[in-house]
């Protein structure tokens, strides 16, 4: 009997112990859970709270981050550009021409000084002209992506071009200005030549990157949806009618001119189209008719530019 009140008592104990046992493990697992979810709430509240910073993002970009935080990078959603119509481009072309450089200046310093200030006045038009987009979409990104530095911005939105190259006016129509100082070019050398080339892209460059710089600390976070509007419906109308009460004749006739030839291009496209395949004189004569239409239409663009207000600096007089 003593014995097998000790077994029972034994056996008591153990229960007891293993009883113990278990609810120590399940007392912790119940800890560890209790952790692992309050971990879980608290990275969803961040998520909660940054996605609330957060306006204005369209998608996130997959595999960049921010330098600064580490966060995801996300796209923005942008403003869309201002329409830019032929009459406008032409006008902005006129605006940031390069006025040639009096070859009879001997006195180099002189010269090159003068070069230097038609190319800080031709960017700081340019950069007129860029700054409204540009600022928009910096407060997008910024609005986007909190915390984001400048360096972020450029490796999603691209380095910074020259904003000249857009209006750069192309080798016909700046013809007469290369003629103009042909002789002044051809007594230099090429190196002297690649020289001068090389420190005009460093100015340029040099005045873009401060540009960039400087728009960037002057936006402010905000999304696209909540900025002013870059079209401004009602100041272009008054361009369009104030551009129809000031316009020459013949730029009227111009315009008229390019106008026709595009639509007679166009309606005999349609209605040669069922037949095009078939013949193929037809196919060849409508090729032949595309490229004299496009000749037409830069001989009439070239003649309207040389026609408008500042345009003397394009030919070099």
């Amino acid at each position: 009997n003593r014995s097998l009140r000790s077994n029972s008592f034994g056996d008591n104990t153990s229960r007891k112990g293993d009883e113990e046992d278990n609810d120590k493990d399940e007392y912790g697992n119940n800890i560890a859970v209790t952790n692992m979810l309050s971990m879980m709430n608290e990275e969803s509240a961040m998520n909660v709270t940054q996605r609330q910073k957060r306006r204005g993002a369209r998608c996130p970009v997959h595999g960049v981050n921010l330098i600064a935080s580490g966060d995801q990078l996300y796209a923005p959603y942008l403003q869309r550009n201002t329409p830019l119509t032929d009459d406008v481009l032409l006008q902005r072309r006129v605006m940031l021409a390069s006025p040639a450089v009096n070859s009879k200046d001997t006195d180099k310093k002189s010269r090159k000084e003068k070069k230097s200030a038609i190319i800080q006045s031709r960017i700081t038009i340019a950069h007129r002209l860029q700054k409204s987009k540009l600022s928009s979409d910096m407060s997008s990104f910024k609005a986007a992506n909190p915390g984001a530095v400048f360096q972020d911005f450029t490796n999603w939105y691209g380095n910074p071009g020259n904003p000249l190259e857009e209006y750069e006016v192309d080798s016909e129509s700046n013809s007469d200005a290369q003629t103009f100082n042909f002789k002044d070019y051809a007594k230099k050398s090429r190196s002297r030549q690649r020289l001068d080339a090389a420190s005009e892209s460093i100015q340029i460059l040099m005045a873009i990157r401060t540009f960039w710089s400087d728009t960037w600390d002057e936006a402010e976070p905000c999304p696209a949806s909540e900025q002013r509007p870059l079209f401004d419906a009602f100041s272009t109308v008054e361009m369009i009618l104030n551009s129809f009460e000031t316009m020459h004749p013949a730029h009227l006739i111009l315009q008229i001119l390019a106008t026709n030839f595009a639509m007679a291009n166009f309606v005999l496209r349609v209605y040669a189209d069922p037949f095009e395949r078939k013949v193929d004189l037809i196919e060849q004569s409508l090729r032949e008719l595309d490229q004299k239409t496009d000749i037409a239409l830069t001989k009439l663009a070239k003649d309207m530019m040389n026609g408008m207000p500042g345009s003397a600096f394009i030919n070099g007089s």
